[in-house]
Order: structure tokens, then C-alpha cells, then sequence
């Protein structure tokens, strides 16, 4: 990947993160369409620049993470496992067919269309 490249995917990050969209999806294409292969390096590098856009959700909301983990706000702990565990279980258990199908250029278009529709 070229500096340039970097760049260009840090701005779709940061643009695309904080709007209704998925901001995975943006990478995922604006990847594709620079010529950058879906290889290791490049999930990674994807993984890495939205950890960027996740710690600055945490600073705007760290009351929020302070109050949790002081135990303050047991019933928000809850309700984010609670929200949060279905998924992780799905992700761990289909990690392979979610790989293998979901991240390429049609399953993200079209997820784009049946969100557009609905």
C-alpha cells in the first residue's frame, strides 16, 4: 500500500464512521477500487484505522466508560453483554463463511441496496 493510499482510506474512515452508513463497507470498496487485494495486511490495516475512529468514541463518551468501570452502571453493562454477546457468538462460530462470503464487493453492494430499500 502507498502513503497516498493510507491516507485516502483514513479520510473515507473518518468521514464515513460518524454517519448512518457502514463504514467498513466504504473501505472495503474504496480498497478494492485503489487496486489494494483483500489479504491479511489489508484487514489489518482496516482493523487498525477504525481503532482510531473506536478510541475517539471512547474519549466522547468516557463518563460513560468511567461510570461503567467503577461499577456505577451495572444496568448499561448489562444491556451492551446483553446486545453485544448474540453477535460475538455468531462472529466465533462462522468466522470461516463470514470471511469466505461477506467481504467482497457484491455482498456489500448489495447489502447497500436492501439498506437503501428499507
Amino acid at each position: 500500500m502507498e502513503w497516498w493510499q493510507a491516507i485516502v482510506l483514513g479520510i473515507v474512515e473518518g468521514v464515513t464512521e460518524y454517519l448512518p452508513i457502514s463504514s467498513t463497507s466504504n473501505l472495503i470498496l474504496a480498497q478494492r477500487s485503489m487496486g489494494i487485494g483483500d489479504d491479511e495486511s489489508s484487514r489489518a490495516f482496516a482493523i487498525c484505522i477504525q481503532a482510531g475512529a473506536i478510541a475517539a468514541v471512547l474519549g466522547i463518551y468516557f463518563p460513560r466508560v468511567r461510570a461503567m468501570a467503577s461499577g456505577r452502571a451495572n444496568t448499561l453493562v448489562a444491556m451492551l453483554l446483553f446486545a453485544f454477546l448474540p453477535a460475538a457468538m455468531t462472529g466465533f462460530l462462522a468466522e470461516d463463511a463470514i470471511d469466505e462470503h461477506l467481504f467482497g464487493l457484491c455482498p456489500v453492494v448489495a447489502a447497500w441496496f436492501v439498506g437503501g430499500a428499507c
